[in-house]
């Protein structure tokens, strides 16, 4: 049976580590940045803990956008390796960090 799978492979190339993890980073900071605009929503924004809470959400979203926006083009960078979670990373960090300059310009 092993014999049959590699006879069968069409292709040596695999997906690339530095672009799943481009794609994590991306997929929580919109969960982050979701946090943050749910908390904003939501609760009462004259509480001092509320405010924290609500920047820390969106500095740690900010954060992780950044990084994972890196190593999507630390993958891209990679021969030979499939480029589909790379181009899929850029394109979320790309969308969360004009999502996250949209908020801080609208919110001063």
């Amino acid at each position: 049976m092993k014999d049959r799978k590699n006879l069968l492979k069409l292709t040596t190339k695999i997906h690339n580590g530095y672009g799943i993890i481009s794609t994590i980073l991306g997929i929580s900071s919109v969960i982050f940045f979701s946090f943050a605009v749910f908390a904003s929503a939501f609760e009462d924004r004259s509480n001092i803990a509320v405010q924290y809470k609500v920047g820390i959400f969106e500095t740690i979203a900010m954060v992780l956008s950044l990084i994972g926006i890196g190593y999507g083009f630390v993958s891209e960078t990679k021969k030979d390796r499939f480029k589909l979670y790379a181009h899929l990373g850029i394109i979320i960090n790309s969308i969360a960090i004009v999502l996250h300059i949209i908020v801080l310009v609208f919110s001063f």
